[in-house]
Formats: structure tokens, C-alpha cells, sequence
């Protein structure tokens, strides 16, 4: 089978990047092929498939370095869906014809706009959930020391109210 593996870090940085490359070494280890998605970084381990990655993009840089309203604006929209993301997965897609995507941590650098590259090619998707960024733009319900659930219901607008 052949296995599209989906991460923003293609090194070891911490627990997604631990499970997925556990993963994808006990997959490798009962004959699939594995291939990796993820975000150019100068830390990256060696890939054939580097050239389909996401550009490099380092949020707090960029949005401590933003000069105005409208700078941060486009840094937020990269983070809500990358017209790069979905265009390199659409041509990796194409070149390795995937069985199955698993989906680990994608959600800023390379964003959800993998979705519809993924759908629209019929691949059947599987996702780990390492936390609730997806669903908390914080990631763990947790808002002044407190559960915290404003968000529910895709009112997201809510994390600028609390900060």
C-alpha cells in the first residue's frame, strides 16, 4: 500500500513528528511505502519527494515583523488555507498515486486546504489529532486558567476577545 504521510515538521521536533515517524518506520517495516508531505525546513531529513514540500514560513517572524492590519491579515489567511499546500499535494498526488492519506499535524504552516486536494482525488483520509488546534485556536481549551469552550461552534472569534 501505498501511504501518503502528512506532517509540517519532516524532523524530529516533538510528539507528532515521534508518532510520525514511528509510524511510518513500522509501515516500512511491513512492506507499504511511505510517502512524506510536509514543510521545507533546513532541519528536514532527506527525501526524494522534498521538492513537493511547502515553503518554509515562520509565523511569530512574520507576524512580529508585519507592518499593519493588512500584512497580519494575509499572514492569518496562510494559516486558513495555503493555495501552495493544496497545489504540491495535488502534483505529489499525481506522481505517487497514494492509497490513503494519514494526516497528522498540518494545521498552520501547511493548513487544511490539503482537504480538498485529497478529496478531490478520492484518497481516503485518516487524521491523528495530537491536540485540539483544529477545533481550538489555542489548542487546549484552556482560557484564563479555566475549560474554556467559546469557540465551540466554529466561533472562533472568540480566542481575539480573550487574549
Amino acid at each position: 500500500m501505498r501511504i501518503l504521510m502528512c506532517n509540517t515538521f519532516y524532523y524530529l521536533r516533538g510528539g507528532s513528528e515521534r508518532c510520525t515517524f514511528d509510524l511510518t518506520a513500522l509501515l516500512e517495516a511491513n512492506g507499504h511505502e511511505v510517502i512524506p508531505f510536509a514543510m521545507h525546513h533546513e532541519r528536514n531529513l532527506p527525501s526524494p519527494y522534498a521538492d513537493y514540500f511547502v515553503s518554509h514560513v515562520d509565523f511569530p517572524t512574520l507576524l512580529r515583523e508585519s507592518k499593519g492590519i493588512g500584512a497580519k491579515v494575509q499572514v492569518a489567511e496562510r494559516t486558513i488555507y495555503s493555495r501552495e499546500a493544496k497545489t504540491k499535494i495535488a502534483a505529489l498526488i499525481e506522481a505517487t498515486k497514494p492509497d490513503i492519506a494519514h494526516v497528522h499535524g498540518i494545521a498552520h504552516e501547511i493548513s487544511p486546504s490539503i482537504f480538498s486536494a485529497l478529496r478531490a482525488a478520492k484518497i481516503p483520509i485518516v487524521q491523528t489529532l495530537h491536540d485540539y488546534k483544529v477545533v481550538c485556536p489555542n489548542t487546549n481549551f484552556v482560557s484564563q486558567g479555566a475549560v474554556c469552550e467559546a469557540c465551540k461552534g466554529q466561533r472562533f472569534y472568540n480566542v481575539m476577545r480573550r487574549r
